[in-house]
């Protein structure tokens, strides 16, 4: 008997890219959702694209998981990939649309709104930054954005 493709244990062995999705959740006031995590500092919530899950479902769980926000993605934005790391992020822009935000421990310490100036001033790393920036701005939309963190360069 025939078996789909994906079960086969060449397919299962093979190398793969671990592929994440985060939102850019955005109030009626420009403010963006930010969250900290006790790992990686503040940053966008998102995480981990779980088997039978859309990229824009895992965006929308994970903003719920951390920040307890309900969101709906209203676009995609782009690609960050790291190939060193065997890393993909989805990003999507999302309106709130319910709950209040807060921590979620233990996922997350903190959860807030903050002007995108402030938000782009707390982010941890610079390709954080950069994610927002892009996700903000539509005239780099849709984007792809190779991540070299050997060199801390990107390209795309």
């Amino acid at each position: 008997m025939a078996t789909d493709w994906y079960h086969d244990p060449r397919w299962l062995r093979a190398p793969k890219q671990l592929v994440s999705a985060a939102a850019v959740v955005a109030d009626d006031d420009g403010r963006v959702l930010l969250v900290r995590s006790q790992w990686r500092g503040w940053e966008l919530p998102g995480g981990q694209v779980e088997r039978g899950e859309s990229a824009a479902q895992t965006a929308e769980r994970e903003t719920r998981e951390e920040s307890g926000v309900e969101c709906r993605i209203t676009r995609f934005c782009g690609i960050f990939q790291s190939a060193k790391r065997s890393m993909c992020d989805l990003l999507f822009l999302a309106r709130p649309a319910g709950g209040v935000p807060r921590p979620m421990p233990p996922e997350t310490t903190a959860a807030c709104f903050f002007t995108p100036s402030g938000a782009l001033e707390l982010l941890t790393y610079g390709s954080f930054r950069l994610r927002l920036e892009m996700c903000l701005d539509r005239s780099t939309q849709p984007f792809f954005v190779a991540v070299d963190h050997t060199t801390g360069r990107v390209s795309g």
